[in-house]
């Protein structure tokens, strides 16, 4: 994590889950971020199944794309189609 507050345990924790998330769901990659509770953006900064790092500190702004959206909610935000977040 790029936090320095983060601890090495705690990011090995936070990729672990992100592992999880991926199994259970089913999906081919999982991206995770920690944010501070103010803060208007996350920083994607951990990435499982994926085969580069072209999203790695990617900015996301709170309400933006549906990771922002999320944070926004402060719930799981997601569709079946594309067509159907426009």
């Amino acid at each position: 994590m790029s936090d320095p507050a983060v601890t090495a345990a705690q990011s090995s924790a936070f990729t672990m889950l992100l592992h999880d998330v991926r199994r259970v769901a089913g999906v081919d990659l999982a991206v995770g971020a920690l944010m501070a509770p103010d803060a208007d953006y996350l920083v994607i900064d951990k990435l499982v199944g994926v085969t580069t790092d072209g999203l790695r500190d990617l900015r996301v702004s709170v309400g933006a794309g549906l990771g922002g959206k999320a944070t926004l909610l402060v719930r799981c935000a997601g569709s079946v189609s594309v067509s159907e977040c426009q």
